[in-house]
């Protein structure tokens, strides 16, 4: 039988007030939820009023990408990715771009900046955004 429960831990920043980033964790018990973006929302309207992510409430089919974080390190849509049996995610804004806040990027500044998770990785930008696109049209297809 699996679990009810999802731990969920989700970088937080806000680069001009503080000195580094956190990630809080959060456990959740999953029932009714099927997607990554259903964890975020329900940590917004439950738990964390103050969670910067990007709700594309108009979408939610993996058109505009406009929902694009890591998910366990990998670059996905979160409106997309399943929850299927994992009992933990890591959410992190995608790398190689600005960070506003928490998981809120501007995919109009292309940056190489330490990756979210280490702190140590060198990012190439181009190999990361087509990355991006890649895995986003390839979960569009799917």
């Amino acid at each position: 039988m699996k679990s009810s429960k999802v731990q969920v831990k989700v970088f937080k920043f806000t680069p001009l007030r503080d000195r580094a980033p956190r990630f809080d964790v959060y456990t959740i018990d999953r029932s009714g939820m099927i997607r990554v973006s259903d964890l975020l929302e329900y940590i917004y309207q439950n738990l964390d009023r103050n969670l910067a992510f990007r709700k594309i409430s108009m979408c939610r089919f993996g058109v505009c990408s406009g929902c694009r974080v890591r998910i366990n390190g990998h670059p996905k849509l979160s409106c997309l990715t399943p929850l299927d049996n994992a009992t933990e995610f890591v959410i992190e804004p995608v790398a190689g771009y600005q960070i506003v806040r928490d998981l809120v990027v501007d995919f109009s500044k292309p940056v190489k900046q330490p990756a979210p998770s280490d702190g140590t990785a060198e990012i190439n930008v181009e190999d990361d955004a087509q990355h991006d696109r890649e895995s986003s049209l390839a979960e569009a297809i799917e």
